[in-house]
């Protein structure tokens, strides 16, 4: 794997470590407040949605969302992590053999007008370091939601001045990280043909994070 491309440098810790690796760091509190978060959104719904949990990793909030019979596919650029996730699901009897797929959140493996509801939490969106790959990603998010579709995306909060791209070391393999501020937020999603979105900075599980709500 080229050491050239963020992303692929970012998804190696996963290579090497594994899902346990990153489980390891996952604190409950905070996956069981964005679950609260997530089927808040979700209940408001009507019928049954077709839901996209972009950047799924091993599958930590995926899973909990096929166990309430939810339409759910969990989508990741790191096959290590797709492969746990779907061994997991085997073993819960939950899903089918598409509910989760190898993808990158730039080209998400998916026709125009798909998802009804969608989301991106944790720090993933934090692993596009320059502007052109970030604004790919929105607007595949764009794409993929049906008219009226919603996308939630939770990151780390920074305060907003002018982000830098950092430089971050995680057992020996380094991989960058774009700390996101509301204002440079704004100036992506303005470009971006969202009928409506919000930004709010909230604490989740003691820790300052910010969300960003978008509507098609």
């Amino acid at each position: 794997m080229s050491n050239s491309n963020p992303m692929n440098q970012g998804i190696e810790v996963y290579r090497k470590y594994g899902s346990a690796w990153l489980e390891s760091k996952a604190d409950e509190n905070h996956t069981r407040e964005i679950l609260e978060m997530l089927m808040s959104h979700i209940s408001e719904i009507t019928g049954a949605p077709y839901i996209l949990d972009l950047c799924c990793g091993y599958g930590r909030l995926t899973l909990p969302l096929l166990e309430k019979l939810l339409n759910v596919v969990g989508v990741d650029l790191s096959p290590t992590l797709i492969q746990e996730a779907e061994s997991r699901r085997v073993k819960l009897n939950l899903g089918n053999n598409m509910s989760f797929q190898v993808g990158d959140m730039r080209r998400i493996p998916f026709p125009s007008s798909q998802f009804d509801f969608g989301f991106c939490v944790w720090a993933s969106l934090n692993f596009l370091s320059n502007l052109e790959d970030q604004t790919r990603a929105f607007t595949e998010i764009y794409r993929v939601l049906k008219p009226g579709g919603k996308f939630l995306i939770e990151i780390p909060f920074h305060e907003d001045k002018n982000p830098v791209v950092q430089e971050i070391e995680v057992e020996g393999i380094k991989y960058l990280y774009f700390p996101f501020t509301r204002s440079y937020l704004e100036n992506i999603l303005s470009k971006i043909s969202f009928q409506f979105y919000s930004m709010e900075e909230i604490k989740i599980a003691n820790r300052k994070r910010m969300v960003v709500y978008m509507k098609k």
